[in-house]
């Protein structure tokens, strides 16, 4: 063998292994599925009930699982929705998506929701099922675009991307162009059947003493406003004390004297917080009522009530 020969042959071999070095850490860096999404119609018209589709194929040889909840609501399943502009800027989400995709809220978010709507998608979130995802199995996801976004009329790009809780691989969609018109005039919501106005004189209470939440619910139609049960003379409230990380706790009271005539105002007092909120800090406190007869949920004005430590 001569020289060239075995230098060559030296050659060969780090090269070879070099080789299925690269080999093996593409498959280790493999994603371990795909993401495609797309609309049945590229032009949407603004504040439309239109759903994206989100289609997630196991690329890899490896079982691994999706988080599935809300009939495959994706942003209930863990999925962060990107909008960019025509300019390339990433867009904000609603408050509402922000929340239910798992990013941190501000508390002035959190305040958005109020009764059983904020409830339910509370409790929602506590109780996910993990769908399996097999090699070559394909699952189907969907969001409503505008309540994930707030888009004006004009173009845009969407993606989608998601984290793998195995490999902790984030894997992102292709970009799909969307043209958002002008939508069809939405009707003004119904007014308000009644009013609800609340105060109190107590705004700095000691930890678990409670301060009195006066209740102020006003007729502001020109119907009858029902007992919330039927046979007796009570509507039932609600009331919501968060705290500044954005804790919610909930207590129940009843206004009395209904039915309540148009015009007229029933008066009761609330004790929202002992003993369940011992802490010291910071709380705001919102009173809300369901209509029975529209469904409607009436929320008042929100008070900033201070909790000291106990004095000694």
């Amino acid at each position: 063998m001569t020289r060239i020969q075995q230098a060559s042959g030296l050659l060969i071999a780090p090269l070879l292994l070099m080789g299925i070095a690269r080999e093996a850490n593409s498959q280790d860096n493999k994603d371990p599925f795909s993401i495609r999404i797309s609309s049945p119609q590229a032009t949407l018209e603004a504040g439309s009930e239109a759903k994206i589709q989100i289609v997630v194929t196991n690329t890899s040889g490896v079982p691994t699982s999706l988080r599935f909840y809300g009939s495959g609501n994706a942003l209930l399943s863990g999925f962060r929705v990107h909008a960019y502009d025509t300019q390339n800027r990433h867009l904000r989400m609603t408050p509402r998506a922000w929340f239910l995709s798992g990013k941190k809220a501000s508390v002035d978010d959190k305040n958005d929701y109020s009764g059983m709507e904020y409830k339910q998608e509370f409790l929602l979130m506590d109780d996910q099922d993990y769908l399996p995802l097999t090699p070559g199995r394909d699952v189907t996801f969907w969001f409503k675009l505008f309540d994930a976004y707030n888009l004006a009329p004009g173009k845009y790009m969407l993606s989608v991307s998601i984290q793998d809780w195995k490999s902790k691989v984030v894997v992102t969609s292709n970009r799909m162009e969307i043209t958002v018109t002008e939508g069809k005039p939405v009707p003004p919501p119904p007014p308000d059947p009644f009013s609800i106005r609340i105060d109190t004189p107590q705004p700095v209470v000691t930890a678990g003493s409670a301060p009195t939440i006066h209740v102020l619910l006003t007729n502001t139609s020109n119907q009858p406003i029902a007992p919330t049960k039927g046979g007796d003379s009570f509507f039932a409230l609600e009331a919501y004390v968060n705290n500044a990380i954005g804790q919610r706790w909930v207590f129940y009271g009843e206004a009395s004297g209904f039915p309540l005539m148009p015009g007229l105002t029933s008066e009761t007092k609330l004790e929202p917080f002992a003993p369940l909120i011992p802490s010291p800090g910071q709380y705001t406190v919102w009173v809300s009522g369901t209509d029975p007869a529209s469904k409607l949920v009436v929320k008042s004005n929100t008070l900033a009530i201070t909790v000291t430590g106990a004095t000694r």
